[in-house]
């Protein structure tokens, strides 16, 4: 069981599927819509008096429009869930701190940390009632359900550290070895002499499936 710590920031709703499906390919775009999400929320759903960066106005924003997430003609924001649902995305939400938008490393903590606890999850569900340990989490299922490299997702797990979305604790294991190790020490994927688990100790993410969850803010 992982323990989760609670704050007391401002949240947005977002589907975990919906940002893994996209993290990969389309990880500018994905920040620039929570943004103006976020910005169109006292708008009335609009963006037009939104302070873009050139890149952001320029190169990101008519990719929102072809992917469907905002109307350029209106300057608004599409409906979440209707963005959602027409992916046909699976029921599994985060609240979203609206401090992770402050950057694109603490938006990349959130995304990651926030699909590795939604395994832990699905885990605990799944092995319920049976002696197994959930909280191990590898870059391997990671790199699955979002399509980044292993050694992108050692990056982003230092962002996770460091803004506190989870925290980890890592056992390396071996016909000799079996000891655990803290979150500074060295660890590969790959080695056949060595198994690296991640174990998640502590999250302080909140996620639910829609029916569980009384107060919806699309």
């Amino acid at each position: 069981m992982v323990n989760r710590f609670k704050n007391n920031f401002l949240k947005m709703l977002v589907n975990i599927h919906f940002n893994n499906k996209f993290v990969k390919n389309n990880l500018k775009e994905l920040y620039l819509y929570y943004k103006l999400r976020n910005f169109a929320t006292d708008c009335g759903g609009c963006f037009a008096s939104f302070k873009f960066t050139n890149n952001e106005k320029y190169k990101v924003l008519p990719k929102l429009e072809e992917l469907g997430w905002v109307n350029l003609k209106e300057l608004r924001v599409n409906r979440y869930r209707k963005v959602v649902t027409s992916l046909n995305c699976r029921n599994r939400y985060a609240n979203m701190d609206i401090s992770n938008l402050s950057s694109i490393t603490q938006f990349k903590s959130f995304l990651l940390a926030s699909c590795e606890y939604s395994i832990v999850l699905k885990k605990e569900y799944i092995n319920k009632g049976k002696d197994v340990n959930n909280n191990a989490i590898y870059s391997n299922e990671l790199a699955e359900y979002t399509g980044l490299s292993t050694a992108t997702i050692t990056r982003w797990r230092a962002y996770v550290k460091k803004y506190g979305h989870n925290s980890y604790l890592y056992k390396f294991t071996n016909s000799d070895i079996d000891k655990l190790m803290d979150n500074k020490a060295f660890y590969t994927d790959n080695s056949a002499i060595l198994k690296k688990e991640v174990l998640i100790t502590k999250t302080s993410l909140e996620i639910f499936n829609m029916k569980n969850y009384k107060k919806v803010n699309c």
